[in-house]
């Protein structure tokens, strides 16, 4: 298991990952049955559009809280520009700040209250 995902690990967490070629539905079918209170989301991988799923949590129902964390290789303007038009809250690029993160987790407030 990688180093940062045994440090969230310590946290109550659900971890979903969806496997090739079915990672939306299968991303989009966790979040909705899970209702997580944050995701992180790379939004550039084959087979999965992660400005899409960001797009369609921001319209589902009872997700009015939902933290959305855009994890990506890609620092250009535009990719910025976008996950703000989806409603993702916070676009951080790779190498991943564990910190941060962590500090995301200790204020999360469960989706859909606040």
């Amino acid at each position: 298991m990688p180093y940062g995902v045994s440090r969230i690990h310590a946290r109550p967490a659900f971890v979903a990952r969806a496997d090739r070629g079915r990672q939306r539905q299968e991303a989009l079918r966790a979040a909705r049955s899970k209702r997580p209170d944050i995701v992180l989301l790379d939004i550039t991988l084959p087979g999965l559009d992660g400005f899409h799923v960001a797009s369609v949590l921001r319209t589902e129902p009872g997700f009015d809280g939902l933290k959305i964390v855009a994890i990506t290789g890609h620092a250009g303007d535009s990719e910025r520009q976008r996950s703000r038009e989806v409603g993702i809250d916070h676009y951080m690029v790779k190498p991943v700040d564990f910190a941060f993160i962590e500090s995301l987790l200790g204020r999360a407030t469960p989706a859909g209250s606040g």
